[in-house]
């Protein structure tokens, strides 16, 4: 138990360090639920490299050491070796669990791998564990993130239907494609059926509203705003940000203002949300006094910021704003962002 605490607690590599060598130094880092445990921490952290060192020299693994590893590179961002982990662990005859299923389906998250997500559904189907709610959620969204939402929504209609995470599933799968309408559909439907949403699904509908931004929307993403302050979600800086990209998005910048001037948390996505606000709007003097006014409050752009507050230099006239901006993305080190980078040529091409 204490093993598992001290992995559970660690929120930097370094401290998963000292962690690991408190193990070695008491001999325990060769039982399998040590290792298990190390595993897991090191992809938490980042610390891909040293997860799996960890995981080659274990003496034994059970399924967890193979979930463990195929989570970290999950999290972070190696898909493709994800999924050879999990093939490594077929061929040396492990049999999946459950959660092997739900962690290896988030390695299919794009059009390419949606024959790799058809194989491992079918594997699923094989074990019976399709209808097991966690797995069936995890089947649909990686439908949905494969752009297949026929199969998405084949799926769903085959599962029980009284958990909110899978209504929130299918509501965002149809926003990511663009289907707004049926997303507004799938969003009455499940109250209809009993199902309160929650803060996920408040939020996914509100992006629905920002999608289309017709004055029916803007109708409709008032009403769910009300729904978020009923359900007492709007303190809550992601629904705050959300109800401020709508508002804005949807041509309403006052109510955006209002928001997000109410709003008693904001952060970097925040200020960024207003900053873009105002620029879609031509409002370049309001979005450069609230970029410099966010580092005052100790909030600092990232490279978001810095790529859309570039848009508010376009003429001769902004020539000097855009050169003190383009020396403050050189003194943060962002100058070789990608993103950032494009922004300034633009910004000088336009000035």
């Amino acid at each position: 138990a204490r093993v598992a605490r001290a992995c559970k607690n660690v929120v930097s590599l370094s401290e998963a360090k000292g962690v690991h060598a408190q193990l070695v130094g008491g001999g325990l880092d060769r039982e399998l639920f040590a290792g298990n445990n190390l595993v897991s921490m090191y992809g938490k952290c980042g610390g891909l490299e040293h997860a799996r060192w960890v995981f080659d020299n274990m003496p034994s693994r059970d399924v967890v050491s193979w979930n463990a590893m195929v989570s970290a590179y999950v999290r972070n961002g190696c898909e493709v070796e994800g999924l050879r982990i999990y093939r490594q662990m077929l061929l040396e005859g492990f049999i999946p669990d459950n959660i092997t299923f739900v962690t290896v389906l988030n390695c299919c998250n794009s059009p390419a791998a949606i024959g790799v997500g058809k194989l491992i559904h079918a594997c699923i189907v094989g074990r019976g564990l399709e209808s097991d709610g966690g797995v069936g959620i995890a089947v649909v969204n990686m439908y949905t993130k494969c752009g297949s939402m026929e199969d998405a929504v084949r799926v769903f209609n085959g599962l029980c239907k009284s958990n909110v995470v899978l209504w929130n599933v299918i509501i965002a799968g149809y926003v990511r494609h663009g289907l707004i309408k049926e997303a507004f559909r799938v969003f009455n439907e499940a109250q209809l059926k009993g199902i309160v949403p929650d803060k996920v699904t408040l939020v996914t509908i509100l992006n629905a509203c920002s999608a289309d931004t017709s004055c029916a929307t803007l109708t409709e993403g008032r009403l769910i705003h009300a729904r978020i302050v009923e359900r007492g979600f709007e303190k809550d800086v992601i629904a705050g940000n959300a109800i401020v990209s709508m508002y804005g998005k949807c041509r309403s910048v006052m109510d955006a203002c209002r928001v997000f001037s109410k709003m008693p948390v904001r952060n970097v996505i925040s200020w960024t949300a207003m900053i873009t606000v105002h620029l879609q709007h031509g409002h370049t003097k309001e979005a450069l006094r609230l970029f410099w006014q966010m580092q005052l409050e100790g909030v600092m752009p990232n490279a978001i910021t810095l790529a859309s507050i570039l848009i508010a230099c376009p003429t001769p006239e902004a020539l000097a704003e855009g050169r003190l901006i383009h020396a403050y993305i050189i003194q943060r080190g962002y100058e070789l962002d990608l993103f950032v980078c494009n922004a300034i040529i633009n910004m000088y091409g336009k000035c």
